[in-house]
């Protein structure tokens, strides 16, 4: 996926373990799971909309 790409090249801080990406009319539904380096600390990100 082209988002986890991106974000494995530009982003170093995190250390992504799932992409999951939903597809409806007139928009993608985007959430990340990793952990961000610096401070070891899991992260999630849910519900990035791009319309």
């Amino acid at each position: 996926m082209a988002t986890a790409e991106a974000l494995l090249r530009w982003e170093p801080r995190l250390d992504l373990t799932r992409v999951h990406a939903s597809v409806s009319p007139g928009k993608i539904t985007i959430s990340l799971e990793g952990r961000y380096i610096p401070d070891g600390k899991e992260i999630r990100m849910e519900g990035i909309e791009v319309v």
